[in-house]
């Protein structure tokens, strides 16, 4: 029953990025770990972060954007998504990290599993459009088309 309310929350978490938002950052970060013990169910998304530094088991692969890679992201996730159906096993493998001065500001993370995500900011959540358009932006950028998403 819980984690179903957890889900319905998430669910009604349904708007969009500003379209200017990663303007505000330094640089953004894309992260694959794909053997992570972490369930947000069992372990809160508000654990992740901890002074500036994003704190996940597995860390296997990590990449910069360039600017190209940073607008393809942005195009993305700044469409506002529709409704989604997700499953419950939030297992997470990827994340994106934004950066302000050399610390990790705040954060997207994801299952494409399951399709859902969680987030440091408060009222962001990706839905299903955003979902299936940003993992074959993962699998190009992070090389891990071969690997379990």
């Amino acid at each position: 029953m819980e984690m179903m309310e957890a889900v319905g929350t998430m669910r009604q978490k349904n708007v969009s990025i500003d379209k200017d938002y990663f303007k505000k950052f330094d640089k953004i970060e894309l992260l694959y770990y794909p053997n992570s013990k972490r369930a947000m169910f069992t372990m809160g998304c508000d654990t992740l972060l901890k002074n500036g530094v994003f704190q996940v088991d597995s860390l296997q692969e990590r990449v910069i954007l360039d600017k190209e890679q940073e607008e393809s992201l942005n195009r993305i996730v700044s469409q506002n998504s529709g409704g989604n159906n997700p499953a419950d096993c939030y297992m997470p493998k990827h994340a994106i990290l934004f950066y302000r001065n050399n610390r990790v500001d705040s954060f997207i993370e994801i299952c494409f599993e399951c399709n859902q995500s969680c987030s440091s900011f408060s009222s962001y959540y990706l839905g299903d459009i955003q979902l299936n358009s940003l993992k074959p932006l993962f699998d190009e950028i992070l090389k891990t088309e071969n690997d379990s998403l």
